[in-house]
């Protein structure tokens, strides 16, 4: 059964990352992944898979702004349609893997490059350039 997305898109956040020991082992700058949608006016939903625990909360304006500083100066944030989920096998729990679940991307991606490739190709854009994440 598949099942329509109650979010019709997610802004997808790419960065870097150094604090767990594998982080070296990935492409420079694309070491983490966490995603956010818009809830209403000034509020937004995150979701964000540590590899401590899993963090999903409400956030507002200024608190945002200051968590799309480093993604828009330093990594990059995609604009990504949510699509209708199918029943999908996924190997290793990590930030890549929930966020892909998420978005309903299928392509097996297992590190922060992969997935971002893959939803490029799959008519993902970028949002929140630099200018607009500081002012």
């Amino acid at each position: 059964m598949v099942r329509a997305p109650l979010v019709p898109f997610w802004f997808v956040a790419f960065v870097p990352a150094n604090a767990a020991w594998y982080h070296r082992f990935l492409k420079p700058g694309w070491q983490h992944v966490f995603a956010f949608a818009p809830l209403e006016t000034d509020r937004w939903l995150m979701f964000d898979v540590l590899w401590t625990h899993t963090e999903v909360a409400i956030v507002t304006g200024p608190l945002m702004d200051r968590m799309l500083t480093r993604p828009a100066t330093q990594g990059s944030i995609l604009k990504v349609q949510t699509v209708p989920r199918k029943v999908r096998f996924r190997l290793l729990p990590t930030c890549v893997t929930f966020v892909a679940h998420l978005v309903g991307d299928t392509s097996g991606a297992i590190t922060p490059w992969q997935l971002y490739k893959s939803l490029k190709r799959n008519g993902a854009v970028r949002a929140f350039y630099r200018s607009e994440a500081n002012g």
